[in-house]
């Protein structure tokens, strides 16, 4: 079991990293929900994961788990929900 560091930074409630629980067969919708869960956010539609590197930020989606997308513990992440 890893811990993945997650933000919401289009909610100035949640721009503190909070720690969320990632399996290595955890799949990113997967993570998704977790990470609502860890805010209090799970009535919130829809949802995106964005890693965070030194040089990119990028979008995480689909059905690839942690281990297929090279996610390791400690990795920063920011959770995204569009505006409607």
């Amino acid at each position: 079991m890893n811990l993945v560091w997650v933000r919401v930074p289009n909610d100035s409630r949640f721009l503190a990293p909070q720690g969320v629980a990632m399996a290595s067969n955890m799949t990113i919708d997967d993570l998704v929900e977790e990470s609502k869960k860890v805010f209090g956010m799970q009535t919130v539609l829809g949802g995106r994961l964005f890693r965070v590197t030194e040089n990119d930020v990028y979008e995480l989606s689909g059905e690839m788990n942690a281990v297929e997308l090279g996610l390791r513990n400690g990795d920063p992440l920011d959770l995204v929900f569009d505006k409607e």
